[in-house]
């Protein structure tokens, strides 16, 4: 019984690492990686690499940093996620485009550092399709409360809401997984070889 008990205690953890996310008690959501450098770095290093990859990813790193910790090596930005999902309501003739608002933290040790993405929302900007800037609606969604974190409403299928929110949150992942994956060239990355 003992056993069957540890089990089940232990089982949220199994579904949270395998989506790949934790939920935060704040109704966010954050993806977490940690990265080790291939290079050995000192934190110092890492941490101008991390500052290095937002300046070329976003296009004014410096309006996106909220928090550049050099003492303590760690960096908090603020960006957002465009156009991750879009859908056309042809019969009314609307446009939806799904933003994802994101806040990053880096935090650099040596040789590693800790990469955290939280999501609170999708903002859903709605608007004629001819002309998607003429009359705007923006809504902002919470993100737990949208299937895939949420349960779908009917236990056998899901709707083409649903379907929706499923695609969103789908390519927000492969999104993610991106940007980790530019992260780590970017600490990888030997500056001294040109």
């Amino acid at each position: 019984m003992k056993k069957i008990l540890f089990l089940l205690a232990l089982l949220p953890m199994f579904v949270v690492a395998q989506n790949n996310y934790i939920i935060n008690d704040n109704g966010s959501l954050s993806f977490i990686k940690i990265m080790n450098s291939s290079i050995n770095k000192s934190s110092g290093e890492l941490f101008g690499n991390a500052l290095a990859y937002l300046g070329t990813t976003y296009a004014d790193a410096n309006n996106v940093i909220q928090i550049k910790n050099d003492e303590n090596k760690f960096i908090v930005a603020k960006g957002v996620f465009s156009d991750i999902f879009s859908w056309t309501n042809s019969m009314i003739g609307r446009k939806t485009f799904f933003e994802v608002p994101h806040t990053l933290r880096i935090d650099c040790k040596d040789g590693r550092i800790k990469v955290e993405y939280t999501i609170a929302q999708y903002t859903e900007i709605e608007g004629n399709w001819v002309h998607p800037e003429n009359d705007q609606r923006i809504r902002e969604t919470p993100i737990l409360s949208k299937y895939p974190i949420a349960s779908p409403k009917k236990s056998n299928k899901i709707s083409k809401e649903e379907k929706r929110y499923k695609d969103a949150f789908e390519n927000l992942t492969n999104i993610i997984e991106l940007q980790f994956n530019e992260i780590q060239k970017s600490i990888n990355n030997d500056e001294s070889d040109w």
